[in-house]
């Protein structure tokens, strides 16, 4: 069964969209939950803070989601952190680059809580 205590970090630019992705997380049971509105952001707050799951945007200002997804990659003590990146944008070419670069899963926004869910179970299956 799924640990609904994991600690996720949601960034997104977006307020609406951020304030509905930890909606939606929440809906499904997951109550701890940070958030970031850009890669750079994100990139502060998991220098003292461990997460589970990391879930981005990809198109962010200052950092986009691919960028975040290449320092966490890189980043020992947090490189084997799942990372699902969402986008507006499903081009099989950004899914190909995603993948290549380690991304666990790749969503195509709006993602509804059943998607998400699922998604979230498959990775920690």
């Amino acid at each position: 069964m799924l640990d609904k205590t994991l600690k996720i970090l949601f960034v997104e630019d977006s307020e609406v969209q951020q304030e509905l992705g930890i909606y939606r997380l929440q809906d499904i049971g997951f109550n701890n939950v940070a958030k970031a509105s850009n890669g750079l952001d994100a990139i502060a707050y998991l220098e003292s803070n461990p997460v589970d799951l990391i879930i981005s945007d990809w198109e962010m200002p200052e950092m986009d989601g691919m960028d975040l997804l290449r320092v966490v990659r890189s980043t020992p003590d947090i490189q084997e952190t799942p990372f699902i990146i969402m986008t507006v944008n499903n081009n099989p070419n950004r899914v190909s680059i995603a993948e290549s670069e380690g991304v666990a899963e790749f969503l195509c926004k709006p993602v509804g809580n059943e998607a998400l869910l699922k998604t979230i179970e498959k990775i920690f299956a």
